[in-house]
């Protein structure tokens, strides 16, 4: 179902080191990349949207789906948990999960999905 971002979201994600440092943080830890690597793949079986993938100021991997004025921020940290950031509909969501491999199976999926209807519509 995906267009083929799964490619470029795992090679951004394999440089998150690299660009980590050419900002000036922290590398990520190998726990909240591998579960930005898993999150990735179970979001790929049914989101079209390309994401973009790059490390934060706090160790923590964010993916990132936009859509005109509308967009879901998921971020897997470096304690093995995870959180997703929505404003789709011009309506702030928001969920935190204590195991990052529990993103992918409803609330992120599902706003994601919202994401992408509303792009596909053309509008925010």
């Amino acid at each position: 179902m995906t267009d083929g971002w799964l490619d470029k979201a795992l090679s951004e994600l394999s440089e998150a080191d690299t660009a980590a440092a050419e900002e000036g943080f922290a590398p990520s830890s190998r726990l909240s990349k591998a579960n930005a690597k898993v999150v990735l793949r179970e979001l790929q079986k049914s989101i079209e949207l390309s994401p973009s993938v790059y490390p934060t100021s706090d160790q923590e991997i964010a993916i990132q789906f936009v859509a005109s004025e509308a967009s879901v921020l998921i971020l897997c940290d470096q304690f093995g948990g995870g959180a997703c950031f929505s404003f789709v509909e011009r309506k702030n969501r928001w969920a935190r999960f204590d195991d990052a491999m529990d993103l992918p199976s409803g609330f992120a999926t599902a706003e994601v999905l919202r994401l992408t209807a509303i792009k596909k519509q053309g509008g925010s």
